[in-house]
């Protein structure tokens, strides 16, 4: 979108010297192994350390001459985050968290539950598909860049809701990435299994698996496949899984894929990580800055507000990228960092299933910004010249209206891109 500009990858520093420029690295995990004697250590001990860790990051963050609150979803993060905020704090702690009208997204019951037995000031609004809208201004001229996460739009509400009472918020990004916490982590245990299957057996498995009318069977049938663990990682990372006819083949052979730069950064880890470890490392040094981070910094930075990542803390995640995986995945997810949440919030508060800021993108894009939408799935010029086919959009778009697919993540970042674009008539 915009040539010869270029961001400094996290980590790095910019040197300007003698009229030279040089980008130096400062810190990385890439070269930390996993510990295989902590395998063994007693479960109290890591506790306590992990414990300790988290603590003195969350102390380090509410050290400010304004007044400090909390992001509070009513996950195990953000829950553990205020929880420390509480027991640090002689005051109230004052809590966010945005709700929605569709219950399948809606976190802000979740949040009071959490909110009430720490006795948070907590705050709290519901968002509509209008609100969305009314935001799309500042999230076309905030997020500088095309940027395909919808669920900037909630950071960018609470973010104007807590800008009015607090001038620093902390929240619990990072605790995924670092212990285990998405789903995708599981899957690649079992890539891991698969590959130790010689590759004549896992074709036969696969025409077999897709066989079964489910789309995730189906998906999985192709995963199995795929023998580069970096590769399956990016196969199961992608948004555009079964949608790759919407690019032009000029368009994909001037494309340096993700799979492609997932595969050479793979080659700095340590070579005995397991399918797991090198998923979370990915998402370290992709997902989450260039998504995760960027979402909720801009977000708030829209509103004057900033945003502190108690768990982004380096003594953390080295701490955590030397954990063997039993401590991460073990029965749950965030084996380890859920047991510490219980200790300061029931369990019965905070076993529920994870949502993380999601929007109910995919009945909007039916609804009520199907109108908005609309005529940017139409504008077949504009389709064309980002490299795009479009009669394959168009197609995707119709088969999701009509419910036959939940397409939302492919649309909407084609819609971002058409209105980034439109935003910018010069590009």
């Amino acid at each position: 979108i915009y040539e010869d500009l270029k961001k400094i990858p996290p980590g790095h520093r910019f040197v300007f010297h003698n009229a030279e420029i040089k980008i130096e690295q400062y810190w990385t995990l890439d070269n930390i192994s996993t510990n295989s004697e902590l395998e063994d250590k007693s479960e109290d001990v890591l506790l306590a350390e992990l414990e300790t860790l988290i603590m003195d990051s969350v102390r380090l963050r509410m050290v400010s001459d304004v007044p400090v609150g909390v992001f509070l979803s009513g996950g195990i993060d953000s829950s553990l985050v205020a929880a420390m905020m509480t027991k640090l704090s002689a005051e109230p702690i004052k809590s966010f968290s945005i709700g929605f009208a569709d219950k399948e997204f809606d976190e802000s019951i979740h949040a009071k539950s959490v909110a009430d037995y720490l006795q948070t000031e907590h705050h709290f609004e519901k968002f509509e598909a209008n609100d969305l809208l009314k935001f799309m201004p500042d999230f076309l001229n905030q997020y500088d860049e095309p940027f395909f996460d919808y669920s900037a739009f909630p950071v960018m509400a609470v973010s104007k809701m807590a800008s009015q009472s607090v001038k620093v918020v902390l929240s619990g990004d990072g605790g995924d990435e670092a212990f285990g916490g998405y789903h995708y982590y599981n899957i690649m245990r079992y890539v891991e299994v698969l590959h130790k299957i010689p590759i004549f057996f896992r074709k036969i498995l696969s025409v077999v698996f897709k066989l079964i009318p489910a789309h995730k069977i189906k998906l999985f049938a192709e995963l199995m496949l795929i023998n580069d663990k970096a590769h399956c990682f990016a196969f199961i990372r992608s948004v555009i899984k079964t949608n790759k006819n919407i690019f032009s083949s000029d368009l994909l052979k001037n494309t340096y894929g993700l799979a492609d730069l997932f595969y050479e950064k793979t080659k700095k880890y340590p070579i005995d990580l397991s399918a797991a470890e090198l998923g979370m490392r990915l998402d370290i040094s992709y997902t989450l800055p260039d998504d995760y981070l960027q979402k909720v910094d801009v977000g708030s930075m829209a509103f004057s507000l900033e945003a502190r990542d108690p768990l982004l803390d380096y003594r953390i995640f080295e701490w955590a990228a030397r954990l063997p995986l039993k401590w991460k995945i073990n029965k749950t997810n965030k084996y380890l960092l859920r047991k510490l949440a219980y200790k300061y919030i029931p369990r019965e508060i905070l076993d529920r299933p994870k949502m993380g800021f999601g929007v109910p993108m995919a009945a909007w894009l039916r609804g009520p910004l199907k109108d908005w939408a609309l005529p940017f799935i139409q504008d077949s010029t504009g389709l064309t010249s980002l490299g795009l086919v479009p009669a394959e959009v168009q197609k995707i778009w119709k088969q999701h209206q009509a419910g036959l697919v939940q397409a939302q993540s492919i649309l909407w970042s084609i819609l971002v891109l058409q209105a980034f674009r439109a935003e910018r008539p010069w590009l």
